[in-house]
């Protein structure tokens, strides 16, 4: 059996850790020869096992015009298919919308099976006429798709057209331990309030400053530490100044899990997810979350009130709340992490495993 996983990069972001785990997973996988192609040439974030044949295509860059736009595209379908050739791929696994319709074109009239995976929420990020054509034309040519939550199946069974029986909902499986790789740093002294992610404009991270402010003088003793790096770095620290919350901003951490074992809890302030990771990763290692309760994600993760909190979109005045009664009650802190490690069971690696090898129709595995 030969599968090729094509995904745009191998950055940081949630899709690169399932597509960079499944290939290591079934490189693992007895009959199983795995390749992954990328449309950059960028070695990416994760680091893939000897098994596994890597393509970086090179493939990516700006279009500026229509004319442009096509013949990049057509550039990019054309290496994606002699990519598919070279591995003489069984089944294509691709992650991402663009990367989808692509592959789905490059394999036109070849002889494999397409899985095709969104692991976001399409509705917020939203996409030009053409693509949205494209999307609803191909994707009702695949073989099948992977959703992470049931409202992402329904929608796309409403929206694009796609049959319900083609559609098959597969969370992300949880790490844990989670592996720590470089820059490996040291938590903070002291109770701190911990957030991880890209500091853009998406991740409501100047939502938790104005939580954070509001509860400052009840909790002094407490810091607020963001991990990730992005474009609102500045702005947040001037926030942060303005509105007198003490505030560690580390850039990016390798060693996480100390992080999320150091914390008394992870807050998520997302506008959007798809299958938060962060939510996860954090209480497999034992931290109680709160986080808002975004149109997909932290509901299919937090079970309310057990292991962590949900808090309706946008309400900073309840995030406030939510986050200073688990800052002030040490046992509640302790019971809900107890609960939280529960992830662990609950998205267990090898059962989603398992699932993906049933779309990819890999029968079975050592």
């Amino acid at each position: 059996m030969r599968v090729l996983i094509a995904i745009h990069n191998l950055g940081t972001g949630g899709a690169e850790r399932v597509a960079s785990a499944l290939a290591t997973h079934w490189a693992g996988t007895t009959g199983v020869e795995v390749a992954l192609v990328t449309l950059d040439q960028s070695p990416g974030f994760f680091t893939l096992p000897d098994g596994v044949a890597r393509y970086a295509l090179g493939v990516t860059g700006e279009s500026h015009t229509l004319l442009q736009s096509f013949v990049h595209n057509l550039r990019r379908v054309r290496a994606l298919r002699r990519t598919i050739k070279r591995c003489q791929a069984e089944t294509i696994v691709s992650f991402m919308t663009t990367t989808n319709v692509l592959a789905v074109l490059a394999s036109l009239g070849m002889a494999c099976r397409t899985v095709l995976s969104e692991r976001t929420w399409p509705p917020a990020i939203p996409l030009s006429k053409i693509w949205s054509w494209l999307r609803r034309v191909t994707y009702g040519r695949a073989s099948h798709l992977v959703v992470a939550t049931q409202r992402t199946a329904d929608w796309v069974a409403t929206e694009i057209g796609v049959a319900v029986s083609d559609v098959t909902v597969i969370a992300n499986p949880v790490t844990w331990p989670l592996p720590a790789v470089e820059p490996r740093l040291a938590p903070p002294d002291g109770a701190y309030v911990l957030a991880v992610g890209r500091l853009g404009p998406e991740k409501g991270f100047d939502k938790l400053l104005d939580a954070f402010a509001r509860i400052r003088e009840r909790h002094p003793a407490w810091r607020l530490v963001i991990v990730g790096d992005g474009p609102l770095r500045t702005a947040l620290q001037t926030a942060s100044r303005a509105n007198d919350v003490p505030l560690d901003l580390p850039g990016r951490v390798g060693n996480l899990a100390d992080w999320y074992r150091a914390a008394a809890m992870l807050v998520l302030t997302s506008d959007f997810e798809g299958f938060p990771n962060v939510l996860v990763e954090a209480m497999s290692h034992g931290c109680p979350v709160v986080s808002f309760d975004c149109a997909v994600g932290p509901r299919e993760i937090i079970r309310d009130g057990i292991d962590g909190f949900l808090v309706a979109p946008g309400d900073i005045a309840d995030l406030a709340d939510k986050t200073a009664q688990l800052m002030s009650d040490e046992k509640l802190r302790l019971r809900m992490g107890r609960r939280a490690e529960e992830v662990r069971q609950r998205f267990r690696a090898s059962d989603i495993y398992a699932q993906w090898s049933v779309v990819a129709g890999i029968a079975s595995d050592r």
